[in-house]
């Protein structure tokens, strides 16, 4: 039961360091485009590229 417990808060701690990391990386776009040091566009750009390599990564890791 305890072990259980532990394995709950550790994903709840998961979850809440991705909540964070994603609310950081939005508030970091969005300042990198307001300040027009990158477009939508190529944001845009860019994350499609990471998508591309993590799907090309996880797929050779299968």
């Amino acid at each position: 039961m305890a072990q259980n417990a532990n394995i709950q808060e550790t994903l709840f701690a998961t979850d809440t360091t991705f909540d964070v990391q994603s609310m950081i990386n939005k508030a970091l776009i969005g300042i990198l485009i307001s300040k027009e040091i990158i477009t939508e566009e190529e944001m845009i750009i860019i994350l499609g590229k990471i998508n591309r390599e993590q799907e090309t990564y996880f797929e050779a890791t299968k």
